[in-house]
């Protein structure tokens, strides 16, 4: 999503298909309450097991914060924000080295190399006469590929940050995103739904085509470097494989804009966020019905979904939150960090370490995830507390309130 064409939509979430455990606990505390007698020998040994149980569950939790506190302790430093004067609209990582692009309002691109130091700018490219709208690092790190409101792709060169190629009036329309799925192959998406599939090999003639949207593309994901899904504001999910250069599936529109989407859990599954503040998931397999559906306690749009691990998928919301999630089982981990307005991309390092995220303050700022590494959620914490609480990388600090109510 960008800043030009954003759009606040009010609307209530779908509930979500996870049961309440709240209710199957009540129950059982109830039919316990409603036995005639109970043996007295039995009382102490209950006693004894509960004594038991809550030693351990505490030896836990004390075992889980010392782990929390020695990987935040690791965390030396905080690399610094980078603002500038131009509005930001998208971002990437580079591969392999310590760079970052950023795509600009006014069509220029920015690379920066980032360190505990200082961020430093090392080149600009003059790339759209309009709005840049995304921005992609090629494989190989070589190459940058953009496009933008003003109708064109453009691909740049890293070292010299001069144009290598130039497709003008690629879609008929201003393009909204773009992905590399796979080295010389870029696939483009526009405001009316159009998909592209382009070889950088045949740079003016695009080798695929579709139209099978009815409106907006708003994030375009890929697997196995020849299998691509992409979101629309129409509310669907659309898979297609460039091998045979057919349309795979799609799925039954969401009373929604779908507005991002990531592979995720070992790329068996496609995690889609949703104007109404709702996660969707679907398998790569099978879009035909939802493979699970999680309704975040805070309700707010969700701008951008980030893959860190098989289990969690970091979201840039609307209320300018950062939130980690750990999925199958479903809860919320916490707030990674924050922005005074909207969060509208995210992407992640070469490292896995940090993440960078972007929102029109202007500015893009840099959390440090390494303490994720490694987190699980067993069935028990799924259920426990509901409470939105700031993680080691957060701006506030409420550690130690939070991990407590995963032990």
């Amino acid at each position: 999503m960008y800043l030009s064409d954003l759009q606040f939509v009010e609307g209530d979430p779908v509930d979500s298909d996870l049961a309440d455990s709240d209710d199957s606990m009540s129950e059982s505390e109830d039919d316990t309450d409603s036995d005639e007698s109970i043996d007295s020998s039995e009382l102490e040994e209950n006693g004894t097991d509960e004594n038991s149980s809550t030693e351990n569950a505490n030896n836990d939790e004390d075992l889980l914060i010392s782990a929390i506190e020695e990987r935040r302790n690791n965390i030396q430093n905080k690399l610094s924000p980078i603002k500038s004067d131009d509005l930001f609209i998208d971002l990437s990582f580079h591969p392999s080295m310590d760079l970052i692009t950023v795509s600009c309002l006014s069509g220029n691109i920015e690379v920066y190399e980032y360190a505990i130091e200082e961020n430093t700018l090392k080149g600009t490219i003059e790339a759209h006469t309009k709005a840049c709208r995304a921005v992609e690092f090629s494989e190989d790190g070589t190459t940058i590929y953009s496009v933008g409101k003003d109708k064109n792709i453009v691909i740049s060169d890293l070292e010299t940050f001069d144009m290598k190629m130039y497709i003008d009036n690629a879609h008929h329309v201003a393009l909204t995103t773009i992905i590399s799925p796979d080295e010389n192959i870029i696939s483009t998406g526009d405001e009316e739904g159009v998909i592209k599939i382009w070889d950088t090999r045949f740079s003016q003639t695009p080798t695929m085509k579709f139209h099978d949207l009815q409106d907006y593309v708003s994030c375009i994901t890929s697997k196995d470097s020849y299998k691509i899904a992409c979101t629309s504001g129409d509310g669907t999910l659309t898979s297609y494989d460039l091998r045979t250069k057919k349309r795979l599936q799609q799925s039954a529109p969401f009373e929604a804009d779908l507005t991002c989407c990531s592979s995720t859990h070992s790329d068996t599954m496609i995690v889609c966020g949703t104007m109404t503040g709702q996660f969707l998931f679907y398998k790569w397999s099978d879009f035909s019905d939802l493979a699970g559906t999680y309704k975040p306690p805070k309700k707010c749009s969700i701008n951008s979904v980030l893959e860190v691990s098989d289990n969690i998928i970091l979201s840039g919301m609307e209320d300018g939150q950062l939130r980690a999630f750990h999925f199958f089982p479903h809860k919320e981990i916490g707030i990674v960090g924050q922005h005074t307005l909207i969060i509208e991309n995210l992407d992640i390092s070469h490292d896995g370490k940090i993440v960078a995220s972007l929102s029109p303050d202007p500015i893009i700022k840099f959390w440090d995830i390494s303490y994720l590494e490694g987190f699980l959620v067993s069935e028990v914490e799924r259920n426990r507390g509901h409470e939105s609480k700031n993680l080691p990388s957060s701006e506030f600090d409420d550690r130690k309130s939070f991990f407590s109510d995963l032990s």
